[in-house]
């Protein structure tokens, strides 16, 4: 705070058999985690790897903390153009549990085939996208959110969730200074695509790691009616919305104030 720098996000990385122990509190803690397998499988039983990245995982959907997948995603392509079905099902399986992004490490940082490992990764990503059903992580929230006396902002973020599913909206629009509710509605995974609205470049950069999240970096707007349409101009010239579309609003108002959402505002594209 005193240098401040309170706006750098913290992300853990978990690779010991301690920081399980205390993943509960890390999470706390922490402004996302990744989870690194290669280092973990060294601490831990490799058999128990995978359920132990599943629970991580969950806990972090649960939490609304990023999560990322990590280590030796597509390790054969180091040395060959193409990985094996085993990493690609890996990939694809990481993205099924909920982890909100895939890491590549020594596939891009020395080997020989690094572009290509990209577009293979983002291949597989968007493949397995088509056919995700959030079903079960929406299910971990819901259940999870009754153990806890909900804020303004847990409530308002399922409430969106629902009208914009029940509406078929084109997107769900989130004007946000801070990034948290934009993270809190993702932690409901909607079927609908997430847009957050920001005046801050910092948040911008931030949320292109949380699923589901288009960032949008706005102009600073002089009040609410000013905030709108400055947004909508801001997604319709990216042709993330367009004339007769459904969206669903959230914001806090006054728009300064992080995490004080109290608005939700369903629109008809004109």
């Amino acid at each position: 705070k005193k240098e401040n720098s309170e706006h750098i996000h913290i992300i853990a990385k978990i690779e010991s058999s301690q920081a399980l122990e205390n993943i509960d509190d890390i999470i706390k803690a922490s402004d996302g985690i990744m989870i690194a397998r290669g280092d973990l499988g060294v601490q831990i039983p490799i058999e128990s790897i995978p359920s132990v990245q599943k629970s991580i995982i969950k806990k972090c959907n649960i939490a609304g903390k990023p999560v990322i997948t990590a280590t030796q995603m597509l390790e054969s392509m180091t040395k060959n153009p193409r990985p094996t079905r085993a990493e690609a099902t890996d990939v694809a399986n990481a993205i099924l549990d909920g982890t909100d992004a895939i890491m590549l490490s020594a596939e891009t940082a020395s080997g020989k085939y690094p572009l290509k490992a990209i577009e293979i990764m983002d291949k597989i990503a968007k493949k397995t996208e088509q056919t995700l059903k959030n079903i079960k992580i929406a299910t971990w929230v819901e259940e999870s959110d009754k153990e806890y006396k909900l804020t303004i902002t847990d409530s308002l973020s399922k409430s969106v969730c629902e009208t914009a599913k029940d509406l078929e909206a084109t997107a769900i629009v989130t004007c946000t200074s801070t990034g948290h509710t934009a993270r809190q509605i993702s932690r409901h995974r909607p079927i609908n695509p997430i847009i957050a609205v920001t005046p801050n470049e910092k948040e911008f950069r931030k949320l292109v790691l949380t699923w589901g999240v288009k960032p949008v970096l706005i102009e600073y707007p002089k009040d609410t009616d000013d905030l709108i349409d400055i947004s909508l101009q801001a997604i319709k010239k990216r042709g993330y919305v367009k004339e007769f579309d459904i969206i669903v609003w959230t914001a806090g108002i006054p728009f300064n104030i992080g995490g004080n959402i109290n608005l939700m505002k369903v629109e008809l594209v004109k």
